[in-house]
């Protein structure tokens, strides 16, 4: 039986992070993947970097969504060096458009709100029809106005994810893929997980990064999981 410190079901872009940071602080990591036959959301999305708007509410979201943007260019170089993957990493500002009234000063009180909330700087900025279109001069005639964030940008998820897999991988983690697991028990203070191939791996902690499949999985460990897919419809 295989034995490591810590099993990170999922080899997504989250699954990916928490190995190579957990592999950074030098754990003894392996990381379970179920390869392409997952719903890999990793490859499907836009890869924001994106803080306006988070944490309405709950300011320490919103102070670490702020932390998370100021450490990426740190960690797109770091990959980049490490890997020879570039996730190609922009952060020109994000716009937030509105073509009603109603939905642009119900945005200027969500944002005034979430800038009261924390202790530091948070920039943003309502432009005009005028103003935007220095930016973006292909906005249609029915936006009458935008909220613009410094902050904001993107990664590219399809080099990312392979940054982020190669780099933990070289770190030390022992990444297997194609291994989905079946089954998650728990005895005297070790997790044993049990792949389909009928495998058998043990660790003194678990983290869950399978998405969709965590609703499966946090059921053997106690966990109430309500995540459902959504697509969204035009």
């Amino acid at each position: 039986m295989y034995n490591t410190d810590i099993i990170v079901i999922g080899g997504g872009i989250v699954g990916s992070s928490v190995a190579y940071g957990l592999a950074r602080q030098n754990a003894k990591v392996l990381m379970l993947d179920e390869g392409d036959v997952a719903f890999r959301a990793s490859r499907g999305n836009f890869g924001l970097v994106w803080v306006q708007g988070k944490g309405y509410g709950f300011s320490p979201y919103t102070r670490w969504t702020m932390q998370s943007a100021r450490n990426w260019p740190a960690l797109a170089r770091e990959l980049t060096e490490s890997t020879g993957i570039d996730p190609y990493l922009q952060q020109p500002g994000g716009f937030v458009f509105f073509t009603n009234q109603a939905e642009m000063d119900e945005r200027q009180q969500l944002m005034r709100h979430i800038q009261a909330s924390v202790d530091e700087k948070y920039d943003y900025t309502f432009m005009t029809p005028t103003e935007v279109r220095k930016y973006i001069p292909a906005i249609g005639p029915k936006v009458i106005g935008a909220c613009y964030t410094p902050m904001d940008g993107h990664a590219n998820p399809l080099k990312l994810l392979p940054a982020l897999q190669q780099g933990a991988r070289q770190l030390g983690v022992d990444y297997r893929y194609n291994n989905p697991v079946e089954h998650i028990d728990y005895r005297s203070g070790n997790f044993i997980v049990t792949t389909r191939a009928g495998e058998k791996y043990t660790g003194k902690k678990v983290v869950l990064c399978a998405g969709l499949g965590n609703k499966r999985l946090g059921n053997f460990v106690g966990l109430h999981v309500p995540v459902e897919p959504n697509q969204a419809r035009s």
